[in-house]
C-alpha cells in the first residue's frame, strides 16, 4: 500500500480549515478493497436505517365516517310523520335554523338523523 502512504504523507502538509467539513478524500486504492467495499455498503445500510427510523411512519386515516345522504334523513323523517309525529319533524329541522329539510345544511344531516332516531325511540 504505497499508494497509501504517500496519499498520507501529502495530507500532512495541507492545513485543515474550520470550514472544511466531513472526512478528507480517500485514496483512491482504497477504493477497490473488498474490504473497504463492505464497509462502504454497511455504512449505507445503517444510514438507511437511521433516516427510515428517524422518519415518522404516517398514521393512517381512519376511514371516514359515512356520509348521510339526503335520502336517509328524508326517509327517517317520513317514517316519523306517518307514525304521527309531523309537528316534532318539523321542530327538529328548525332547530337546525332551516323552515325545509331541503334548506338544511349537508353537513347537518348527521346530526338531524341522530335526532331523528332518538325521537322514534322515545
Amino acid at each position: 500500500m504505497v499508494s497509501k502512504a504517500l496519499e498520507d504523507d501529502g495530507w500532512e502538509g495541507i492545513e485543515d480549515h474550520a470550514e472544511a467539513t466531513g472526512l478528507r478524500p480517500l485514496a483512491a486504492a482504497c477504493l477497490e478493497e473488498p474490504s473497504f467495499q463492505a464497509a462502504l455498503e454497511e455504512m449505507a445500510e445503517a444510514e438507511a436505517a437511521a433516516m427510515n427510523a428517524a422518519a415518522p411512519s404516517p398514521t393512517p386515516e381512519p376511514p371516514p365516517a359515512p356520509a348521510v345522504t339526503l335520502e336517509q334523513v328524508r326517509g327517517v323523517l317520513v317514517e316519523l310523520s306517518q307514525a304521527g309525529l309531523r309537528d316534532q319533524v318539523h321542530q327538529l329541522i328548525r332547530d337546525l335554523g332551516a323552515e325545509a329539510l331541503s334548506q338544511v345544511d349537508p353537513a347537518q344531516y348527521t346530526e338531524l338523523l341522530e335526532r331523528a332516531e332518538e325521537l322514534r325511540n322515545a
